[in-house]
């Protein structure tokens, strides 16, 4: 069986076809500012799905047009526990070795859940270029997602290093109310602390007063081994043992 972008003097130059099916070198220089909305249109995508709408925060889902592209062709390539021809092929294709390290490796890369290796996905036949406009759309519905009012049900506080609690808010409790509600009982205190949207901000209040606010846009960069996936806020207030 022949993986696609394994074992071709083209693939192995680092070249790849486009949409036009033009076969051209990948501009790894390329910034994501070169791939405006305005210019695609659901209707239009240059690859064979339509994705989903997404106008409110229950509908977000982060990476949700580019995970549709890279599983679509990950699925051509079954993963079974039980080993096959072809995924033995994929795993070499990769450099691994370990067969359950790699099926663990290959869900969080079709998920956007780590870092992606370029190899995986030329062995797959993502195209870079198409997966660029998947992750343009995106932006757009996390863009929409940010403008959604938003109630938090609860927030981290961080007692001391490592130890870590949380306050629950009254249901329908604003934004606004609920920084104010920390600020009084918890940061005046000398508490820092946390209103955390996985995938979307994380509110952060500091014992100085400050109040700041991490977004986690669904953004990639390309480099010439991998695919760098940007931070989704989910591991915040989590205490890793070992």
């Amino acid at each position: 069986m022949q993986l696609a972008g394994v074992k071709t003097a083209k693939a192995q130059m680092g070249y790849f076809l486009s949409v036009s099916n033009e076969i051209r070198p990948w501009p790894f220089n390329k910034k994501q500012e070169e791939y405006p909305m305005e210019n695609y249109s659901d209707n239009s995508l240059p690859f064979p799905f339509k994705s989903a709408e997404s106008n409110s925060l229950i509908d977000y889902k982060r990476f949700q047009t580019a995970k549709t592209y890279i599983k679509q062709n990950s699925d051509k390539i079954p993963d079974r526990i039980k080993q096959t021809i072809s995924s033995l092929e994929l795993m070499e294709a990769c450099g691994y070795r370990n067969y359950q390290k790699f099926r663990d490796h290959r869900k969080s890369w079709d998920n956007l859940e780590r870092d992606i290796s370029l190899s995986y996905l030329k062995a797959i036949g993502v195209d870079l270029e198409q997966l660029n406009i998947a992750v343009t759309f995106d932006r757009h519905y996390y863009q929409q997602a940010l403008r959604v009012p938003r109630c938090p049900k609860n927030a981290i506080i961080r007692y001391m290093a490592c130890v870590y609690g949380n306050h629950n808010f009254q249901y329908n409790t604003s934004e606004e109310e609920a920084i104010k509600i920390l600020q009084e009982k918890y940061v005046n205190k000398g508490r820092r602390c946390c209103i955390n949207y996985p995938d979307i901000k994380s509110i952060w209040l500091e014992p100085n007063e400050n109040v700041f606010t991490t977004y986690y846009s669904p953004d990639i960069r390309i480099t010439k081994s991998w695919v760098i996936v940007t931070a989704s806020g989910h591991d915040i207030g989590t205490v890793r043992i070992g």
